[in-house]
C-alpha cells in the first residue's frame, strides 16, 4: 500500500533538498548548541499531513502492533527541533488522528528502533558547511537504517556535496 502513497512518499528513499528554493532557510541558533530548521519543520509537517488523510490513516494504523506501535518515526538530529516537531503536532488539529502512530525522538535515542516509514530531518544548513556531530558514521547509520519500507531525507543538498565529501552522509 505504500506505493499507492503521494510523492515523496511513494519512494523507497527520497532526498528533499530543504536548502534551496524561495521556501529554504539557514538553520537557527537561538542558543549556543540548541539548532532548529524552520522550512525542515515545515516539509514534515506537510509529509505528516498527507499520512493523516482518512485512506492512508486507516492502512498506518492497521500496520500498529505491540511490537511495532508507531508505524512512522520521525528522527531529527537536535533536541530542539524534536520538541518544535511535537509542539507543532500537539496544537495541529488536524494531527488528532495520527499523532498516537508517530514516534519522535533524536538519533541518540532511536538505536534499536524501526518504523515502516521514517522521515529524517538533518537540521543543518551553513554557509560555512559546518557538519557538526553529523559526521559521525554511527549517528548516519542509525538514522538511514530504521526504515522498513520509506525513508525521507530531508537536507540542504549542498551541504553534502563537494564540500563535504568526507562527511558520513
Amino acid at each position: 500500500w505504500e506505493a499507492d502513497l503521494p510523492y515523496p512518499l511513494c519512494t523507497p528513499v527520497t532526498w528533499i533538498d530543504s536548502g534551496s528554493g524561495e521556501r529554504a532557510v539557514m538553520e537557527d541558533e537561538p542558543r549556543k548548541g540548541v539548532l532548529l530548521n524552520q522550512h525542515e519543520l515545515q516539509v514534515c509537517l506537510h509529509l505528516i499531513k498527507q499520512l493523516a488523510r482518512p485512506e492512508h490513516l486507516e492502512k498506518l494504523k492497521a500496520e500498529k502492533s505491540d511490537k511495532h506501535p508507531y508505524p512512522v518515526g520521525i528522527i531529527t538530529m537536535y533536541s530542539a527541533q524534536k520538541r518544535l516537531l511535537e509542539e507543532e503536532l500537539s496544537r495541529a488539529e488536524w494531527a488528532a488522528q495520527i499523532r498516537n502512530l508517530i514516534k519522535i525522538d533524536t538519533v541518540d535515542s532511536y538505536q534499536g528502533q524501526e518504523n515502516k516509514i521514517i522521515i529524517l530531518s538533518l537540521v543543518r544548513n551553513n554557509d560555512r558547511g559546518l557538519q557538526g556531530f553529523l559526521v559521525s558514521p554511527s549517528r548516519i547509520n542509525v538514522a538511514l537504517s530504521r526504515a522498513q519500507e520509506r525513508l525521507v531525507i530531508i537536507g540542504a543538498q549542498r551541504m553534502w556535496r563537494a564540500a563535504n565529501h568526507s562527511s558520513a552522509l
